[in-house]
């Protein structure tokens, strides 16, 4: 009998905690409050001739961009002198990509570069960044059709031999780029003639066999020399190349940062269609504010 009542008891207990919510898959999560704070986007190559940077306020995933209109300023120094500055009035609804004009291409020489951005009614948000050396490599081959791909396609084939710097803490990036091909109709022969420019050109798609090379957002494929430092390291990817002309290798030698915000902002692009992976981090270096300012020393050359 006490067994039964201890039962009935249980039972009493369980029945008044069930409700049509215990059994609901909907979970409120209360979002967190946001601050505002500056947001700047800068990415800098040796060899550029323009700098090309955004600046705007933060946002909570609710909120609407702020139009108030504000005075903002980016200063870019080298080596503790101004290099370049822009000042403008803009407000984070615009979010506008803006432009400074060089007057010389971006040095490939050693100098430390820092940025501060300042937006009115916030304190300045700045980063530091370092110019690597030029990379240093010996492109091994080069053979159009030289490869086949998983689905039998012919694609190019890239080898490269990569020497690395045993004192340093290195990190590698690798892209191909490929012209527009641009046709016009001849009047004078009745032909469609079709011509190869650079000036609008497409980054080509890679693939490695090597696992130590990752796929990122800017740099093409990237390696760091973690397993190799100190040595000359044999870089093979497969270029897929639909034009007659002769591609550009863009080979970079990246900063840490450069080469953390580029996976992990593939990462994150990669992860946008899947409901099921989990939110992806990227990578940020702005101190009192977000954004990126990355650096890298780039060599190009016609395959």
């Amino acid at each position: 009998m006490r067994y039964l009542i201890i039962l009935a008891l249980l039972m009493t207990l369980l029945a008044s905690s069930c409700n049509e919510d215990s059994f609901s898959q909907t979970v409120d999560i209360p979002l967190p409050d946001h601050e505002p704070l500056p947001a700047l986007t800068l990415d800098l190559r040796s060899g550029d001739t323009a700098i090309y940077h955004r600046l705007v306020l933060s946002r909570g995933i609710l909120e609407q961009d702020d139009d108030t209109p504000r005075d903002m300023r980016v200063q870019v120094f080298r080596d503790g002198a101004p290099f370049a500055e822009q000042s403008f009035r803009s407000s984070s609804a615009e979010g506008r990509t803006n432009e400074i004009e060089l007057e010389t291409p971006l040095s490939a020489d050693a100098a430390r570069y820092r940025v501060v951005a300042t937006v009115e009614g916030f304190e300045p948000v700045e980063a530091e960044q370092e110019m690597p050396a030029r990379p240093e490599y010996v492109v091994a081959t080069y053979e159009p059709d030289g490869a086949i791909t998983a689905d039998g396609y012919r694609v190019d084939e890239v080898e490269i031999d990569l020497t690395d710097n045993g004192a340093t803490e290195d990190y590698y990036g690798f892209r191909v780029l490929l012209p527009q091909v641009n046709c016009r109709f001849d009047d004078s022969t009745g032909l469609v003639v079709c011509e190869n420019d650079f000036t609008f050109q497409q980054e080509a798609y890679l693939e490695s066999p090597d696992p130590l090379l990752n796929n990122s957002s800017g740099f093409g494929l990237v390696v760091t020399d973690q397993s190799f430092n100190g040595a000359t390291y044999r870089i093979r990817f497969t270029v897929e190349n639909y034009t007659d002309a002769r591609p550009r290798l863009e080979v970079y030698h990246l900063t840490e940062d450069a080469y953390r915000y580029a996976t992990s902002r593939r990462a994150y692009e990669d992860a946008g269609d899947n409901p099921f992976a989990e939110p992806v981090n990227v990578h940020q270096n702005m101190t009192d504010g977000y954004g990126y300012f990355i650096l890298s020393n780039r060599v190009v050359e016609e395959l």
